[in-house]
């Protein structure tokens, strides 16, 4: 029978079909978000998850935090649950010592940013001032200041107990790639308890395997393009699915482009889908569009009791993207430390994705978490941060359950925020707009500045934003129907080999490039080596036509601030 499996035979009752999904990922927020959308499936789907192996593999402590809450959370008792266990004790203890901590407490120390502050103004602006004047003592101290910062990274790693300690990456070695198969869970069709470890060069084969109804490629733009090509050449292919994380407003071609190949693209917002239907309607082909409420979000609901949290945590959501430049991202260190100080009843958590050496879905080239632990970031701010300010990674859920704000420049954990009913705010000393990611909360009443931070004038989203952005109610769901019709074609007959239309100069050699650049390492083709060889100055030859072209024709230069990093353009798309 083509598509999901029947089920009950001549004379029996009618039963559901059991419908069959895979997901596959590979970083730690595409991860946390597939894991999440497929949990959110009714139970007569059975799912399993799969990591493709590429150089942004999440750790296993990353893992355990992703699936926090899905189909595949570490089970109560296991090893992951023990490391992620105490790392909420670890928490819990730098309370305790930063609270205790005498005002000479040294710099440096683990949990703690710095040490404490040194006799300065209190307005939050004093990183301002600093931060300009001391331009010219960075340039004599940059040596220094690489040297001390790798000396920080190494320390962050060698003081880690065995309490805290990140678990090890899984297996890369393809002789180690082995299926846990586990015992089920509470749905009552079981899962996979355990994700599987694949190379890309398995994904075909692991389709067929399984029977697959349908595949969620939870990946980035580009990688979608490398898998949906694969899997549209397997005879009575699956239904495709592809999405986003968090953010995809302002919407932009190129994000459709990339997944031009897959039948369906889950979206999360009223906002998003009419801005994704516009844009897909000037194009060739486009898939559906899906609404579906951010998976990982709580149910909302307003408890007032929730909120009474005096002394609760002012946790800060790290964005890798923005600000961008190295002098925003000291001047934010800045702000945070002057508001830590202004309120040291509380603690102020720097809250990171990833450890020193471990991979994020989108590269930090400035660590924020490295800068507050930079005693050459403390002298250029002329002041030492004090011990309130914290770092510390693990799951935004945990961390919110302890919290009396969320504060962030741009990122999804405002949304869990709000949902969660914790107050925010987000900080627009750096601007609104596409550059700063920022651009779809405008009308949320959620921004402030610096000063508002330092003042603890936290923000509550107005409710006429609400109902357009990512909180619509679950009712107007509907990318599950959506699927079923899909299921509903591809029972009745094969569904249609999805053609790439864009981006195809090069032939063969752009797709091994393709590839190589999305998997890293894990790419074992030669192709795909030989492709870098040729690609890479080529590449740089046609970006730079582009850019004089631009220039003579006086059009401006595109907005590298695609939400998801699925762009670097944003104008229209020629046929």
């Amino acid at each position: 029978m083509t598509g999901a499996d029947a089920t009950g035979g001549a004379g029996a009752p009618s039963t559901p079909a059991v419908r069959r999904l895979l997901v596959v990922s590979d970083s730690d927020s595409y991860t946390k978000w597939g894991a999440a959308l497929a949990s959110a499936l009714p139970d007569a789907w059975h799912t399993e998850l799969a990591l493709l192996l590429s150089d942004v593999l999440p750790s296993e402590r990353q893992l355990a935090a992703a699936l926090a809450g899905s189909r595949w959370a570490a089970p109560a008792g296991s090893e992951t649950d023990r490391v992620v266990t105490a790392a909420a004790a670890r928490t819990s203890r730098d309370k305790a010592e930063a609270t205790a901590s005498a005002p000479t407490q040294a710099a440096g120390t683990v949990g703690t940013a710095l040490g404490t502050e040194t006799a300065h103004a209190t307005e939050t602006n004093d990183a301002t001032e600093s931060t300009g004047a001391a331009k010219t003592a960075r340039t004599t101290e940059a040596s220094q200041t690489d040297q001390v910062t790798e000396a920080a990274k190494t320390a962050r790693t060698t003081e880690a107990t065995a309490a805290d300690r990140r678990m090890p990456v899984p297996p890369h070695d393809e002789a180690e790639l082995t299926y846990e198969s586990a015992a089920s869970n509470s749905r009552s069709v079981p899962s996979t308890a355990r994700p599987r470890y694949v190379h890309l060069d398995q994904l075909v084969d692991l389709v067929r395997e399984m029977r697959a109804d349908a595949v969620l490629l939870a990946f980035r733009g580009p990688l979608v393009r490398v898998t949906a090509g694969l899997l549209n050449a397997v005879p009575d292919r699956p239904v495709l699915i592809a999405g986003f994380p968090g953010l995809t407003i302002p919407a932009v071609p190129k994000a459709i482009i990339y997944r031009e190949q897959v039948d369906l693209v889950v979206l999360h917002s009223r906002r998003e889908v009419r801005e994704f239907a516009r844009l897909a309607a000037d194009l060739p082909a486009a898939p559906r569009f899906g609404l579906a409420t951010l998976p990982f979000l709580p149910s909302r609901t307003t408890d007032a009791s929730r909120r009474t949290l005096p002394d609760g945590d002012v946790v800060f959501a790290v964005q890798a993207k923005v600000p961008s430049s190295l002098e925003e991202r000291v001047h934010l260190v800045g702000v945070l430390a002057q508001a830590a100080r202004r309120q040291p009843h509380r603690r102020f958590i720097v809250k990171v994705r990833a450890r020193a050496g471990e991979a994020q879905t989108h590269a930090e080239t400035y660590d924020l978490g490295e800068l507050v632990r930079d005693p050459a970031i403390a002298r250029e701010l002329g002041f030492t941060p004090p011990p309130n300010l914290l770092v510390a990674d693990g799951p935004m859920s945990a961390h919110l359950e302890r919290a009396a704000a969320l504060v962030t420049v741009s990122s999804t954990a405002v949304l869990e925020a709000i949902a969660a009913d914790v107050p925010a705010l987000l900080l627009d000393d750096y601007g609104v707009g596409p550059r700063q990611l920022n651009v779809v909360f405008e009308g949320s009443g959620l921004f402030g500045d610096g000063a508002a931070l330092a003042a603890g004038a936290w923000r509550q989203p107005d409710p006429a934003w609400l109902d357009d952005n990512y909180f619509h109610g679950p009712a107007a769901d509907d990318w599950v129907e959506r699927l079923e019709e899909l299921l509903a074609a591809r029972a009745a007959a094969p569904l249609p080999v999805l053609a790439r239309r864009h981006n195809r100069t090069g032939g063969a050699l752009r797709r091994a490039f393709e590839r190589r650049k999305m998997l890293g390492s894990h790419d074992r083709t030669f192709a795909g080596r030989a492709s870098v060889l040729v690609a890479v100055p080529v590449r740089g030859v046609v970006r730079t036509v582009r850019r004089v072209r631009r220039a003579l024709t006086g059009v401006a230069a595109v907005d590298p601030s695609q939400p998801v990093a699925e762009s670097r353009a944003a104008e229209r798309v020629t046929r």
